[in-house]
Order: C-alpha cells, then sequence, then structure tokens
C-alpha cells in the first residue's frame, strides 16, 4: 500500500524575518501594546524590537533548544502549546 499525505496538512513554509517582525508590530497597534515580554528571554520588548513565530516556526528554529530544559512541565508546554510565539528579533537569523 501506498500512502500519499494531502499537501494542505503539511506545514506552511518558514516566512522570512521581515514578516515575522511586520506581525510583531501589527499585533501592537491592534491590541494598542506598547511593549512585548520576549517569550525566549522574559525581557520586556518593544514592538520594533520584536517578532512573532509561529509554532512551527519556532520549533524548526534553534531557540527550541533555549527554553527546552527537558524538565516535564516544560515538555508538556511544548506538546499542548501551539500558539505563537514572540521574541526578541534579534534571536532569530
Amino acid at each position: 500500500m501506498s500512502l500519499r499525505f494531502d499537501p494542505r496538512f503539511d506545514a506552511p513554509e518558514p516566512r522570512d524575518r521581515a514578516a515575522c517582525e511586520a506581525e510583531a508590530l501589527a499585533l501592537a497597534r491592534f491590541s494598542g501594546r506598547k511593549s512585548f515580554v520576549c517569550d525566549v528571554t522574559g525581557e520586556n520588548i518593544s514592538p520594533n524590537e520584536a517578532a512573532v513565530l509561529s509554532a512551527t516556526e519556532f520549533r524548526q528554529s534553534p531557540l527550541l533548544a533555549r527554553v527546552d530544559d527537558g524538565t516535564l512541565p516544560m515538555s508538556y508546554m511544548l506538546v499542548t502549546n501551539w500558539g505563537d510565539w514572540i521574541v526578541k528579533r534579534d534571536l532569530i537569523d
């Protein structure tokens, strides 16, 4: 039996850095926020310093290794939380 996966269920192509930064600015405008907390470092950052990564983009990036400490709570969070990640844009390449 041969298997085929529907391409609509494949992960989307990663966006470039400019698109991730633009999404952070749009989120700040839409929500009226003056700052965000970086999900990796915990620092308060301005929207101009932020980027939004989708859950898939985050999991495919080197940033995953920075937050995954191997503990059960972190493993559980990474399995269950598929929300976007707001990160300091200097952390993405």
